[in-house]
């Protein structure tokens, strides 16, 4: 019943949900106005917060829940969920730089002074060099345990992008717990094993 799930085509298509989305938003609210851009700042953001904490949350499932063939299946495409956070998050600085641009016609370049803002460059740099190795290639010439260590600062990530979001306050914060809080239980769980 769950053999669709092995198809990546389709896996590819569910992670896409978030671009048609902001495709049948762009046919009410022009792409050219700033509206539509605060919508997908938001949007794109907390769907890469979501998809990276989705793609870190599969490995404490599977080893909490051997059983569940479910978690099993999604395990697979860990690392098409991770590449979709990095596009994601892309789009969310995009969506930020596009949307000053539209307000100001500059980019301003003081809000590199804030805090938040600098935590979540920093956490889009680490994301940037784990897409750029989430390959076949990458592992082959770094060796599976330096790749694998490389790959551990996925962790580092995840708490920078919730300080990233709980820096910011109110809902932003609110959101941020949503999506982190399981994943640190979980991950707690499975240390505790």
């Amino acid at each position: 019943m769950l053999s669709f799930l092995k198809n990546k085509s389709l896996i590819w298509l569910v992670l896409a949900t978030p671009l048609y989305v902001l495709m049948l938003k762009a046919l009410v609210e022009s792409p050219l106005t700033p509206p539509f851009w605060n919508s997908s700042l938001a949007y794109c953001g907390y769907s890469a917060a979501t998809l990276l904490a989705l793609s870190l949350s599969l490995t404490p499932l599977v080893k909490n829940f051997p059983k569940a063939t479910f978690f099993g299946l999604i395990h697979r495409h860990r690392r098409a969920i991770g590449l979709s956070c990095f596009f994601y998050a892309v789009l969310h600085v995009t969506s930020i730089l596009t949307l000053k641009w539209l307000k100001t016609s500059a980019i301003p370049w003081d809000m590199l002074t804030k805090p938040f803002v600098l935590i979540g460059l920093t956490a889009l740099l680490l994301l940037t060099l784990l897409a750029l190795t989430s390959n076949n290639w990458s592992i082959r010439k770094l060796g599976f345990v330096r790749w694998k260590h490389l790959h551990h600062s996925a962790y580092a990530v995840q708490g920078l992008v919730f300080l990233h979001m709980a820096l910011q306050g109110g809902s932003t914060l609110i959101w941020g717990c949503a999506i982190f809080l399981p994943l640190i239980v979980l991950q707690r769980l499975r240390l505790q094993r």
